[in-house]
């Protein structure tokens, strides 16, 4: 919610907008699921929503937020490997898979640059 609020289309906090994400994305970098696995899925919802996504990816300038996202989906894939080795997936473990591929498809389909 606070996040929505910073970045809704106003003069004032346009001129702040790349520190608010800027922010958060250190912010979600300290939290990874490795060093916090009780909040990996709220990260997910974080991470993959709409809004966080657009900001990031498509209005930084200089695709400044590009490096900034990869870091983030990094931490996803270096808490996951360890688990995808196994043959069965947990259940909790299967639903955070299937959210990140969720999110590497809407990737794939909205930016497909970025998985370059």
């Amino acid at each position: 919610m606070l996040f929505l609020e910073l970045n809704a289309p106003d003069q004032i906090l346009e001129t702040i907008n790349f520190q608010v994400l800027t922010a958060y994305c250190n912010m979600l970098s300290i939290l990874k699921p490795a060093k916090a696995p009780g909040f990996a899925y709220a990260r997910l919802e974080i991470v993959s929503h709409r809004v966080f996504i657009g900001r990031i990816l498509s209005l930084t300038p200089q695709q400044k937020g590009w490096p900034m996202y990869a870091q983030l989906l990094t931490a996803l894939f270096k808490f996951l490997s360890p688990f995808l080795r196994n043959a069965e997936l947990a259940k909790p473990v299967h639903r955070l898979y299937r959210g990140t591929l969720r999110v590497l498809l809407v990737l794939l389909h909205d930016f497909p640059c970025t998985l370059r």
